[in-house]
């Protein structure tokens, strides 16, 4: 199941986050350059990459793996700014700002899991239904009970 990830909002979020990001960590100072710099930005951008990377999986199971590769990068990210913020490398206003925006996304990262879970459990159970009536159909046929398979043959066209 293949998704457009331009269209998906979680992507969308990520991106401006990662935006934001680089705003942020252009005032760091220069010693972190190749350091937590370097790491908060990595990080950033591993979120919406994974995104991206995983809608263009044939598998559900594959896509939920990279979703799940984005909250672990979005709690990382979260571990990081605390770090940064500990050592007062930007306000305090900014961070909760950009918590508030991480907090977002990961709620819509796992409800968008959900959905998907919900969707292939439906899927699931539809077609155990259409096999199930499949077998009483046959079963019905070989029988010959003719009221009961005329009724079949209404309900269920194959």
């Amino acid at each position: 199941m293949k998704h457009n990830f331009k269209h998906l909002n979680i992507w969308k979020l990520s991106i401006e986050l990662a935006d934001e990001i680089y705003v942020i960590t252009d005032t760091f100072p220069r010693n972190e350059e190749f350091g937590l710099k370097s790491q908060i930005r990595r990080c950033a951008v591993s979120v919406a990459s994974n995104i991206a990377e995983g809608s263009s999986r044939s598998s559900t199971k594959d896509f939920n793996r990279f979703l799940e590769i984005s909250l672990g990068s979005l709690y990382e990210l979260q571990t990081q700014l605390i770090i940064s913020g500990n050592r007062n490398y930007f306000e305090f206003s900014t961070t909760e700002q950009i918590e508030n925006k991480i907090t977002e996304l990961q709620r819509m990262i796992s409800g968008f899991q959900k959905k998907f879970n919900t969707i292939k459990s439906l899927f699931f159970s539809l077609c155990s239904l259409i096999l199930k009536n499949k077998i009483i159909y046959g079963y019905i046929k070989r029988r010959g009970i003719p009221n009961q398979t005329n009724s079949c043959k209404r309900n269920f066209q194959y």
